[in-house]
């Protein structure tokens, strides 16, 4: 059974330094001209987004919000993709930050 926390704790780790390692890069991307650095930025935006909208998906299966908030979501990111990737990307970065600390936290040493 050990073993078995041990591997979470492991994994908990890695989501943080992945989390981490995204906001590093994003904020880089957002102040240099490095074109490598810009697209990895993007590509950690973009996983976040979709973190985002599990987050979103699964606080409206719970019944936390209504279903409409799914639809302007959607829209949103067709009609005003900035006004809908930066929030989304902001919510999955701090829910895989709140998710990961509870792993930790609940993982004996």
């Amino acid at each position: 059974m050990k073993a078995r926390h041990r591997r979470l704790a492991w994994i908990g780790l890695g989501v943080v330094v992945l989390g981490v390692a995204a906001a590093v890069v994003i904020v880089w991307a957002a102040l240099s001209d490095r074109v490598v650095v810009g697209d990895i930025g993007r590509l950690f935006l973009g996983a976040l987004v979709i973190v985002g909208l599990a987050v979103l998906h699964r606080v409206v299966a719970t019944g936390r919000l209504g279903q409409a908030w799914l639809w302007i979501a959607y829209l949103l990111l067709v009609v005003a993709t900035p006004l809908a990737v930066i929030p989304l990307a902001a919510w999955g970065f701090v829910d895989n930050w709140l998710r990961s600390q509870r792993t930790a936290n609940a993982t004996p040493s």
